[in-house]
């Protein structure tokens, strides 16, 4: 399953809490709506977009180890 793009967004409205998802699409900030903050949907988005997150950062660093190991074989790709 893919990851949810973006960031999860609490907004106070009325004295409630809701939920959106931001990201850009065409180079505009868009805000999805999810739902009350406090539901078990917006917990389980969270939790999705922290571990998109987590896995980004891995692949950073393993793009930056690639890079590495092929300058120490002169060159030649993995």
């Amino acid at each position: 399953a893919r990851l949810p793009a973006g960031t999860v967004s609490i907004k106070e409205i009325r004295g409630n809490k809701y939920a959106y998802i931001a990201r850009r699409v065409d180079g505009k900030l868009v805000f999805k709506y999810i739902g009350k903050a406090s539901s078990p949907e917006v917990e389980r988005i969270v939790g999705e977009v922290q571990k998109r997150r987590e896995y980004e950062s891995k692949m950073k660093l393993l793009k930056k180890d690639i890079k590495e190991l092929e300058r120490a074989l002169g060159g030649r790709k993995i």
